[in-house]
């Protein structure tokens, strides 16, 4: 392990490269002394990290790797701190709030009489905790705490760099922590939802249902299904409506690892019809055992609910409008007219049925888009496009799509590449690497495992 002046070392020499960052920082800087007084700011601070609320990392095993990171923070920013005992106040709150036992001053000690940082192994847990996004809001609190100036700013720059922290999510921390400063926590708990789910949830009922709403749908229609399922639960928990109708869709398809069950999912169709939701009460016509003269009913009662939603840019209306159109009411121009715009926002459910029907290059086209989204079904889409060319025997290319279906960790993409190499389908015969396949295919335990269980034990 590098010692502490090697470190800093490190940091200095990534300086330039957080040139972008600092800019915003300036601009966290201007706002704070413009919309807060130097007392209101001190009293917001001074309550800890987060004022009336139970930190995140409370209690978690990474608690302690948090805490040294921002004492290291302190150290790099209190050369040019105006308010030292304001910092110091900060973290004392921080320390008792995070659980840690050892005292502010002993923790202190520790870092400065040690031979050789832990920098690297605390920045190591912080990340793993999920936690970097949460540390670069409470780095920035610390830093308006200590009043540090452009080059207090600098250093948490730097170190924001040495945890690969995005521009994005260093401005979204920024709002956050301006936001955490006049007890107003709505930038935070949308910032959260993206950061780390658990985070999110963990806010509770401080992040508005209309928010959690939104982003939840913004991670659906961006095939972020597995990270979306626990916002949706939640927002069933509370009794929104329209989650009910993605419950459904979950169950029906067995997404996110849930097992299918389509009884399961009409069951969440008619809480969200029963509530007045009109995407619910439309998939109540797709119900095993509905009368044609009830399902016609549902659907036209459903039509002028959905077309307000699709007309005033509702995407998940306008896939389920198109799909109406096309599927039932058998007017393809309408069911193009409103997919073509959620194809054009990049809806991966739309473009996953449009591959559906097309056929050829056009097909292959309308599944790389999928691919391109780089969602959950990203390995999925990369395994069909893999066949579309195996079938074609274009098998160099067939087998590039499956090792990006690889890559992905999609299963029957292991065991389609395992295969070739099996039967030496444009490549040469390898056993070896067949078996290895195979076996990757089957640890997956997914929908390829006994198929390839079945394949290894035949040819081994």
């Amino acid at each position: 392990m590098e010692n502490m002046e090697s470190m800093k070392e490190k940091l200095e020499a990534i300086l330039q490269e957080a040139e972008a960052l600092r800019k915003e920082f300036g601009q966290l800087e201007a706002r704070a002394e413009e919309g807060s007084p130097e007392k209101a700011l001190q009293q917001a601070l001074a309550k800890g990290s987060f004022p009336a609320m139970a930190h995140y990392m409370a209690g978690k095993e990474g608690a302690p790797s948090y805490m040294n990171l921002l004492i290291f923070a302190a150290f790099l920013m209190n050369p040019y701190a105006e308010c030292y005992e304001d910092g110091m106040i900060f973290l004392e709150n921080l320390r008792q709030d995070l659980g840690i036992k050892e005292s502010l001053e002993a923790l202190m000690s520790a870092q400065l009489g040690e031979k050789h940082s832990r920098l690297a192994s605390w920045m190591r847990e912080v990340k793993e905790s999920g936690a970097e996004a949460l540390f670069a809001v409470d780095a920035i609190l610390l830093y308006s705490q200590l009043q540090a100036g452009q080059e207090g700013l600098r250093k948490i720059s730097a170190l924001f760099n040495l945890l690969s922290l995005s521009h994005k999510t260093v401005g979204e921390a920024a709002g956050a922590a301006l936001g955490i400063i006049h007890n107003d926590y709505r930038e935070l708990a949308q910032a959260a939802v993206s950061w780390n789910r658990d985070l999110a949830l963990a806010l509770g009922e401080r992040i508005p249902t209309a928010l959690l709403l939104e982003k939840a749908q913004q991670l659906f229609i961006k095939d972020h299904v597995k990270e979306a399922l626990p916002l949706f639960e939640e927002l069933v928990r509370r009794g929104n409506p329209r989650a009910m109708y993605f419950m459904g869709e979950y169950y029906r398809w067995g997404w996110a690892g849930l097992a299918e069950n389509k009884e399961e999912g009409f069951k969440y169709h008619h809480r969200g019809a029963d509530k007045g939701e009109v995407l619910s009460r439309l998939n109540c016509a797709y119900e095993e055992g509905i009368s044609e003269e009830q399902k016609k009913k549902l659907i036209f009662e459903s039509l002028p609910e959905m077309k307000r939603l699709a007309s005033a840019g509702d995407i998940i209306a306008q896939d389920e409008l198109g799909d109406v159109y096309y599927g039932q009411i058998n007017n393809e121009i309408a069911g193009y007219y409103w997919e073509k715009k959620a194809v054009d926002a990049g809806y991966w459910r739309t473009l996953w049925k449009w591959a559906g029907r097309a056929e050829g290059e056009e097909k292959v086209n309308f599944y790389a888009q999928v691919y391109e989204i780089n969602g959950d079904h990203a390995g999925d889409v990369a395994n069909k496009i893999g066949i579309y060319y195996w079938n074609n025997k274009d098998y160099k290319t067939a087998q590039r799509w499956f090792n990006k279906g690889i890559e992905k960790g999609f299963d029957w993409a292991m065991r389609n590449l395992g295969m070739d190499y099996l039967n030496g389908n444009g490549v040469p015969v390898d056993k070896d690497k067949a078996k290895a396949l195979l076996q990757q295919a089957i640890s997956c335990h997914g929908e390829a495992e006994s198929d390839a269980r079945k394949l290894l034990s035949d040819n081994f």
